[in-house]
């Protein structure tokens, strides 16, 4: 079995160094071998950025409704002192 990946990610990296990171592991993964592990991680990604993007949909009324009493108890409490 051939190794897949030989990028490795450290903390002290800056964005730049990370971006670059990711961009050599997905030019190793799609020059590997193993054509079948691009298919499942092209779907795991889709699956995660579909799921994600659901959430922050279902969240946006919520997280409006906090900020707009946040907005009226503090103008209540500068209007009404």
């Amino acid at each position: 079995m051939t190794q897949v990946c030989t990028v490795n990610f450290n903390e002290s990296d800056n964005e730049e160094d990370v971006e670059m990171k990711w961009f050599l592991r997905l030019s190793e993964l799609l020059r590997s071998e193993n054509g079948d592990a691009v298919v499942e991680y092209a779907l795991l990604i889709a699956f995660i950025s579909i799921v994600l993007v659901a959430g922050a949909v279902a969240l946006t009324d919520g997280v409006n409704n906090i900020f707009t009493n946040i907005g009226t108890a503090l103008t209540n409490v500068v209007v009404n002192p």
